[in-house]
């Protein structure tokens, strides 16, 4: 949490832990506005465990957070979460390997949406398909301004963008 003494000095408070699982949490990734924190990041929740992707917010400067919101909820990997914030929309997207259907281990590129803050996230939008398995996605990145959204990834040795996705809930 940062404070501000009045005269322009402005301080870190100090550190709050958010995570506390048995496994290992990881890639965190953070956006703010105002007052308002969020938080992604990807954690095995028991040790040998699959990543899943984890969500908490904060609406009073990191006092307090929600409760933790199991964004990916399959049953494989999910890894490299990256959050975009533009007004009350929050998006996020990860690498899933829920879709694999080639079992090649590539994993496709996935989002969530939500239009309300992070309060409630729509259904999982797949942005990108690993064709055939030769894919490999990586290096996923999302940038949000009024009520649009771009998504920008790796795969093998080209960068593709795929923009102006309206947010969904």
């Amino acid at each position: 949490k940062l404070t501000d003494d009045g005269a322009g000095n402005v301080s870190l408070g100090s550190t709050v832990p958010i995570t506390a699982s048995a496994g290992l949490s990881e890639n965190p990734q953070i956006a703010a506005s105002g007052t308002d924190v969020y938080i992604v990041y990807e954690d095995v929740l028991t040790v040998g465990g699959d990543k899943k992707i984890f969500f908490i917010k904060s609406v009073n400067s990191g006092d307090t957070f929600s409760a933790t919101v199991n964004l990916s909820s399959s049953s494989l990997e999910s890894r490299f979460p990256q959050i975009s914030l533009s007004g009350s929309m929050v998006d996020i997207v990860w690498i899933d390997d829920s879709f694999d259907v080639s079992g090649s281990g590539t994993g496709d590129l996935v989002m969530r949406s939500s239009s309300d803050g992070g309060d409630t996230f729509g259904g999982l939008q797949m942005i990108s398909e690993s064709p055939n398995g030769i894919s490999s996605v990586s290096n996923p990145k999302v940038a949000s301004s009024a009520g649009l959204t771009a998504v920008l990834w790796s795969s093998i040795s080209d960068i593709y963008l795929k923009g102006g996705l309206a947010n969904v809930d």
